[in-house]
């Protein structure tokens, strides 16, 4: 996802002789490299939970780009709530 749009889906494959690790491919348009700082979060299609993220800095890179921690900042929040909904239903028959 990139500014709260799907923009491609990745391909997962095994890695050959190494247990447990796999390789992640996917092909970004091109209007994803614009000026600055642009995040672009892995997230599982079925769960939506944020697998990790990708930072990509082109033209003038900013020292610190408030727009990218933001950007981590709310991947991180949705991660909480998630955790947070999923412990709340699961105790909620205790």
């Amino acid at each position: 996802m990139h500014q709260g749009k799907i923009i491609a889906v990745a391909e997962l494959s095994a890695e050959e002789g190494v247990p447990n690790r796999h390789r992640v491919m996917l092909d970004l348009p091109a209007t994803v490299l614009g000026a600055g700082v642009q995040v672009i979060t892995l997230r599982a299609t079925g769960s939506g939970q944020v697998l990790d993220r990708i930072t990509l800095l082109s033209g003038d890179a900013l020292d610190e780009d408030i727009r990218a921690e933001l950007a981590i900042l709310r991947d991180e929040l949705e991660m909480l709530k998630h955790a947070f909904r999923r412990h709340c239903a699961d105790t909620a028959g205790r």
